[in-house]
């Protein structure tokens, strides 16, 4: 009987431990499957972070390019490509994006009653902007800015499987003359830490055009997609803001005297600087600075003067970078022909180009023999009256000196970027009344303005020191809008560097 005991209970510990070791089996299988998962889990998360990291850097890229080297192009040069053209059908291959909408909303993000405008720090009453906004040209680029709303719709896609169709160059970061190898984005993306990232950049869905290559806001869509080296994708997309620049814009002081007026649908002034207004005529837009000084007794135009403004980017321009479009090259005493039948010939006088060897400066006196895109390597003195106010003289001036014009002329610029003057030195614009110029006028010095010339143009002024050489002279001592100068510009020239004022990941 008790060796039948002890054989009973020999089977039941077999059996315990039996069951017990087929427990741990199943729990250290348990425990390895999870294992595993959490392994790929995190295997596969580590890839998705990489691939949206990598997506990052493509969105930052092109946001640095568009800013800098690209920064005087606007959005719809950059839709439609380095050749110009509407190739394909705006990079969009197949995006759902939601129709344009309009909003009499003031642009941004409202909190209760309140409201932001896009790169305006200040709050403003909601109800006081939607009220401004609809006494306003529904068609008019002001609107479009600062009255369109745009809500954060991730119904933004990109169709990355037609990369690989030919789509022409819509929306592609690559061959413009401004951007050097390293810098650009090509269609096929660029390789970056263990992955690659390529980059389209759209118009924003909620553009009033409607029109993929139209941009009329002033906000275009950069798209990336990421690659890690495992294979995983991420989309990134950013929305970019460009408001335009105002009328007058200094890297400087700025003095506005006199009866000197600026006007126009993006009236107004900005100095990164110290700003001084004398002027007897009425603000026609914000005037702002760092510093404002100012007399004026109407308070509609003291409530248009803001100190404390943070500075605006004044892109620097390089005039020989713009002078592979010139038709005739001014150097050393040369007149060199640049346009289908080249020649050369050396300058006399008259009323047409002669120069002076010691002051190395150009000097027009009548109806030149040429109109076009001249390329100065030197210093220009005109005093010409030329032109009509129906059909003004094509004349584009880009001196790697000082510029001085005036006399009675009338003038547009021949550049096809629409550039009227840009110099390495001063400009001083002046003329009598009836003179008028129009197009971009751009030093890398100073800027003066005097007499009474009518001036349609954007006008930036980099406010360099003086360089006092042979090849600047020294024409102007400070940024003055003066005499009875009429400077208009309504927003239809570059714009202000992009900013990001939405992203999505």
């Amino acid at each position: 009987m008790q060796v039948s005991m002890r054989h009973g209970n020999s089977g039941i510990a077999l059996f315990a431990v039996l069951l017990g070791l087929g427990l741990l089996g199943t729990v250290a299988a348990a425990v390895l499957a999870v294992g595993i998962i959490e392994y790929r889990t995190s295997r596969d998360y580590l890839a998705a972070t990489k691939a949206r990291l990598v997506a990052d850097a493509g969105v930052s890229h092109a946001i640095a390019v568009m800013g800098g080297p690209l920064a005087m192009r606007d959005f719809d040069e950059i839709l439609v490509g380095a050749d110009g053209t509407e190739t394909g059908n705006g990079a969009y291959c197949g995006t759902t994006d939601p129709q344009p909408t309009l909003d009499t909303q003031a642009q941004g993000a409202p909190t209760g009653s309140q409201c932001m405008i896009a790169g305006d720090t200040t709050v403003y009453d909601c109800a006081a902007l939607a009220a401004e906004c609809q006494a306003m040209d529904p068609s008019s680029e002001k609107y479009a800015y600062y009255c369109t709303g745009f809500s954060e719709d991730d119904s933004w896609s990109y169709d990355w499987s037609c990369v690989g169709d030919d789509v022409g160059d819509d929306g592609v970061l690559a061959g413009f003359y401004e951007l050097e190898t390293s810098e650009e984005l090509p269609a096929e993306g660029r390789d970056y830490a263990e992955g690659s990232y390529q980059v389209r950049v759209v118009n924003d869905a909620q553009d009033p055009s409607g029109d993929p290559f139209n941009d009329t806001n002033f906000r275009i869509v950069t798209i990336a997609r990421g690659e890690s080296a495992g294979g995983a994708t991420a989309e990134v997309k950013a929305l970019l803001e460009a408001p335009p620049y105002p009328a007058v814009v200094t890297n400087g002081d700025l003095w506005i005297t006199a009866n000197g007026s600026i006007q126009g649908a993006c009236a107004g002034a900005h100095a990164n600087g110290r700003m001084e207004l004398w002027t007897n005529k009425a603000l026609y837009g914000p005037h702002t600075a760092d510093t404002v000084v100012h007399y004026v007794e109407d308070p509609a135009d003291i409530a248009k003067i803001k100190s404390g403004v943070p500075p605006i980017n004044v892109p620097e321009m390089d005039p020989l970078d713009y002078c592979s479009d010139a038709d005739y090259i001014l150097r050393d005493g040369w007149k060199i022909n640049m346009t289908a039948t080249p020649d050369s010939t050396i300058l006399g006088g008259g009323t047409d180009w002669s120069w002076n060897h010691s002051a190395n400066t150009y000097k027009l006196g009548g109806q030149p023999s040429n109109f076009g895109t001249f390329c100065v390597h030197g210093n220009v003195s005109y005093t010409a009256s030329i032109g009509t106010e129906a059909e003004p003289v094509p004349i584009t001036l880009l001196a790697t000196g000082s510029v001085s014009i005036g006399g009675k002329s009338r003038i547009a610029p021949a550049h096809p970027d629409g550039l009227l003057i840009v110099s390495g030195g001063d400009i001083y614009v002046g003329g009598q009344a009836g003179a008028h110029y129009s197009g971009l006028i751009y030093a890398e010095n100073q800027c003066g303005f005097g007499g009474g010339p009518n001036v349609d143009a954007l006008v930036l002024c980099y406010d360099e020191p003086d360089t006092w050489s042979y090849e600047a002279d020294d024409f102007v001592d400070m940024n003055e809008v003066g005499g009875s100068t009429i400077i208009t510009y309504d927003c239809s020239g570059p714009r202000q560097s992009p900013r990001v004022t939405a992203w999505w990941e």
